[in-house]
């Protein structure tokens, strides 16, 4: 009979245990979905002549609240609609005057990038990208999260693209 009774409180105990477990995950759904409910999200696209125009359906960036998620950059002059060349250099520079220009748009600037994204077409252009990567951010307190991937093509032919995110003071 002892056996049966410390059998019946273990049950007891285990079944009480996932009552109050369940009663934690139903008031944690609760309270988020009402800061869910109580969230304002203020959506802005941002655009700017002194990039280059979207080459597809597309905006240059989007600013959710204070976040801003700007699409890939690729070294095209935004005067000319063109690669400014073929040298991955080159290219290279020209996707951060496009990158600076759309951050200023949305009154942000270099330092407010969060994260980058690098395509490059060569990895054997990795080198070459990342001295010029490194030379748009003052110091290495200023340098994004980043991840970098080989793909096979991109745009227009171009050797590299960089997306990002970043932050703005500014909604």
């Amino acid at each position: 009979m002892s056996k049966i009774c410390i059998l019946f409180i273990c049950l007891f105990g285990i079944l009480a245990q996932h009552r109050v477990a369940a009663a934690k995950l139903k008031s944690t759904g609760i309270v988020h979905k009402e800061k869910l409910d109580d969230y304002d999200v203020k959506k802005k696209v941002i655009s700017t002549p002194d990039a280059p125009k979207p080459i597809g359906p597309y905006n240059q960036a989007v600013q959710i609240n204070y976040i801003l998620f700007l699409s890939g950059q690729i070294g095209i002059n935004p005067a000319t609609g063109q690669l400014v060349s073929d040298d991955v250099r080159n290219q290279t520079q020209q996707v951060f005057r496009n990158i600076q220009a759309v951050l200023n748009a949305a009154g942000a600037d270099l330092r407010q990038v969060a994260r980058c994204l690098v395509l490059l077409t060569d990895m054997n252009d990795f080198q070459a990208v990342n001295a010029i990567y490194a030379s748009y951010f003052s110091s290495m307190e200023d340098y994004p999260a980043r991840t970098t991937f080989a793909v096979k093509t991109l745009p227009a032919n171009a050797k590299v693209e960089i997306e990002c995110t970043a932050y703005t003071k500014k909604e």
